[in-house]
C-alpha cells in the first residue's frame, strides 16, 4: 500500500527524534492495518512541530487499542504535546501529533 510522505527540513535532538520515530512508526502502521489508501504523512515545524497521519478508512472507531494508548502517552509525557484522533469530512482518520520545537 502506498504511503505518501511529505516532510520539511528540521533537525531534533536524539531523544525527541527517537520519541517521534516511534510514534510515526505507530501510525503509520495503524493506518496500514486498519485504514485504506492513500496514507499521508506529513511533518511541518516552527515553533510546534506537527505530525499528521491520513488515511481513508473507516474512521475513529478503532481508536481504542495498545498502540494508540502508548502513543498517546508518548506525545503527552515524553513530547509535552497533544495527540488527537478523528474522523474527516468525507471519510477516513487524521491522527494529529502536536508538540513544542525544542532546538538541537
Amino acid at each position: 500500500m502506498p504511503v505518501t510522505v511529505e516532510a520539511e527540513p528540521g533537525a531534533f535532538d536524539p531523544a525527541t527524534a527517537q520519541k517521534l520515530g516511534l510514534v510515526a512508526n505507530e501510525l503509520v502502521t495503524n493506518a496500514l492495518r486498519h485504514g485504506a489508501p492513500p496514507i499521508v504523512v506529513r511533518l511541518s515545524g516552527g515553533a510546534l512541530t506537527r505530525l499528521c497521519v491520513d488515511d481513508h478508512g473507516g474512521g475513529v472507531e478503532r481508536a481504542a487499542g495498545f498502540g494508540l494508548d502508548l502513543v498517546r502517552r508518548m506525545v503527552e509525557q515524553g513530547l509535552d504535546g497533544r495527540f488527537e484522533l478523528r474522523t474527516q469530512t468525507g471519510g477516513g482518520t487524521r491522527a494529529e501529533v502536536v508538540f513544542p520545537t525544542v532546538p538541537s
